[in-house]
């Protein structure tokens, strides 16, 4: 005989009051009442007929300890606003038709609802639990967590969900989804998981559905987030991670888009001092920059080759402790090198660029760069040739010799071919070039060389305003999503 109570002080209906006592007399008694009222369809109230209700009872029991365990709720079950108090409810094997409402309960500090069948609609709005074990659950229909608080861990491990929502709720602590099966209108949105949130997938198994993951928008994942072996074909539209997920064993099948997503972890992330664990974080950092390259979300993708790097430096400076021979403590000195050059690179690539997707900071550099390579040669190199010119204009005919205007304007129209790489060079005349490089006009017969180091400077001049067009042209790719 199951152990429920109720408080005297709380006003229910005596239909309610039929329920309990009947709920006393065990699972064989409660069954052998529900084969002996079959439930109808009513038209008129649109309800149906012989439908259990608990609407509104403080339910308790002596032991702190309501057991609902087998009992058959048929359709239209009502258990909203019911309080269990400080106690433990047990619904395992539990089995509800069509509608079951358990909005605005008090679960008390431990409810179980393992191995249950909802078979239609099951609504939780506005409830509340402390521990929750929802494991092997069979819901066909749609099940709502709406503005729901988990205080303390919930697990629903291993059940089949064809359309579960969650919006709007809170988890406090640990909540685990592992080996649960989604359907495709499965959503979790709008909600807070403050610690660990686990999607793990352990079975191994060819169905699709144990792989799929809900819907995650708007969801904000405090703690850690275990997404190993699930399909990323899902939308995760402005979903936060503030600590690195696990995306390992993850597969591809159409990729969720990650550019809208927001991962804060990136800002503060320390990278474990621990060789076994910077391992552990290398291959979550790994896997979840497969996603981003793959995905076109060309920020997240260096954000996370920065981290691979540190990761991989911190696993070289272990490594470095334990080194015995000159060579692995070359390899190791080797990978720091190697991390400071990439970090001097991505700054570069973030400030000119802002990692490919600004579409006005290359024009702008280039303008820039116009004019501080145009200080350099006229500055430096073309102010040197025009003294060079001054020193021997007595030796000079007059036909040979050209203005200041003149010598300035060729130089402006060098500096701005040069930086158009290739086109710009090709636009300019030999007879110019030559005014420049000697500062007069030159006979047929004399040879004029560019001013020291005017070769070297031109190329990286090339190099860097190639690298900005080619910025330019990955930002205008990543502004239209062409693949």
């Amino acid at each position: 005989m199951p152990n429920i109570g109720m408080s005297q002080h709380n006003e229910i209906s005596e239909e309610t009051k039929f329920f309990i006592e009947l709920a006393k007399q065990g699972k064989n008694a409660w069954n052998k009442w529900r084969n002996l009222h079959p439930q109808t369809f009513d038209i008129k109230t649109a309800k149906y007929t012989n439908r259990v209700s608990f609407k509104g009872a403080f339910l308790c029991a002596f032991d702190g300890h309501s057991d609902f365990s087998g009992f058959d709720f048929g359709s239209d079950a009502d258990f909203s606003d019911c309080s269990f108090f400080d106690g433990e409810v047990t619904f395992e094997g539990a089995s509800f038709s069509r509608f079951a409402n358990f909005s605005n309960c008090d679960f008390g500090r431990y409810a179980r609802f393992d191995s249950c069948q909802f078979h239609g609609e099951v609504d939780f709005y506005n409830s509340q639990f402390e521990q929750l074990d929802f494991i092997g659950v069979y819901a066909p229909g749609e099940v709502k967590f709406n503005q729901v608080i988990f205080n303390r861990d919930a697990d629903f491990s291993k059940s089949r969900f064809e359309k579960l929502k969650i919006f709007q709720s809170i988890f406090e602590r640990d909540a685990s989804f592992r080996d649960t099966s989604f359907g495709n209108e499965s959503r979790i949105e709008f909600t807070k998981f403050k610690q660990l949130a686990s999607f793990e997938v352990t079975l191994d198994s060819n169905q699709h559905q144990i792989k799929r993951l809900p819907s995650l928008d708007f969801t904000a994942f405090l703690g850690e987030a275990i997404l190993r072996g699930r399909s990323l074909n899902t939308t995760m539209l402005d979903c936060r991670f503030h600590a690195l997920p696990d995306f390992t064993s993850s597969f591809d099948t159409d990729l969720s888009d990650l550019t809208n997503a927001e991962f804060p972890f990136l800002q503060k992330i320390q990278v474990a001092k621990a060789k076994h664990n910077s391992t552990l974080d290398l291959a979550k950092i790994r896997a979840l920059r497969r996603i981003a390259e793959q995905t076109l979300c060309a920020e997240l993708e260096n954000d996370l080759n920065i981290l691979e790097r540190k990761c991989t430096l911190e696993i070289s400076k272990s490594n470095l402790v334990g080194a015995k021979s000159n060579h692995e403590r070359f390899s190791a000195f080797l990978s720091n090198v190697e991390f400071a050059l990439i970090s001097i690179l991505d700054l570069g690539y973030k400030i000119i660029s802002n990692y490919g997707k600004s579409l006005f900071r290359p024009p702008l550099i280039w303008f820039a760069s116009l004019i501080g390579f145009s200080n350099i040669y006229n500055r430096i190199m073309f102010k040197n040739v025009w003294s060079h010119m001054l020193e021997i204009t007595k030796t000079l005919n007059k036909d040979q010799i050209v203005s200041p205007e003149t010598y300035n304007r060729i130089a402006q129209a060098s500096n701005l071919a040069n930086n158009l790489p290739i086109v710009g060079q090709l636009s300019l005349d030999n007879d110019m070039k030559k005014v420049l490089f000697c500062g007069y006009i030159p006979k047929q017969s004399e040879l004029c060389v560019p001013p020291h180091f005017y070769d070297l400077t031109l190329v990286i001049q090339n190099i860097f305003v190639g690298l900005l067009i080619f910025l330019f042209g990955l930002a205008i790719r990543n502004y239209f999503k062409i693949k």
